[in-house]
């Protein structure tokens, strides 16, 4: 039973310093895109934020469906409708983040930024996880989130 939970918890951790990795690129590329269009081009904040946000989404999509999750060989709709879903709620939570923080408490723009991301990068993980990447249950396998998970001999 140790080396069960052992193993499911390796295979955890290789998956989050997974979706870390992805994350950390995304999130580079997205202070970039932020920078270019807010702080170069002088875009509205919103604007700006929203032009970073669904330029990085796709990049996103794609690295975790193919290196994080693994989970290329399910079928793409489903998967992109649910992570369409999961990146609508992290945008709304992403705007009235930066909203509050930089409106009403005056935190510098880039910090409130910041701590919005943080904020999705959890909320962002758990429901890719559970939800947007898992693999469909069928023939016996269990339910999982990655393809590893359910390679894995019992």
């Amino acid at each position: 039973m140790t080396e069960k939970f052992y193993g499911e918890s390796k295979k955890f951790h290789g998956l989050a310093l997974r979706y870390l990795i992805v994350g950390g690129f995304t999130f580079c590329a997205y202070f970039v895109l932020l920078y270019l269009c807010e702080g170069v081009l002088r875009m509205s904040y919103p604007v700006a934020v929203g032009i970073s946000y669904f330029t990085a989404l796709s990049v996103h999509f794609t690295l975790n469906r193919w290196f994080t999750f693994r989970a290329a060989a399910h079928a793409i709709p489903g998967q992109l409708a649910r992570y369409a879903a999961t990146a609508l709620l992290n945008y709304l939570v992403q705007i009235a983040m930066i909203f509050a923080l930089y409106q009403w408490l005056h935190v510098n723009f880039y910090l409130s930024a910041l701590v919005s991301v943080c904020t999705n990068l959890l909320v962002g993980f758990l429901l890719q996880h559970f939800w947007v990447f898992r693999v469909p249950q069928s023939a016996g396998m269990p339910q999982s989130a990655s393809v590893d998970s359910a390679r894995a001999p019992r």
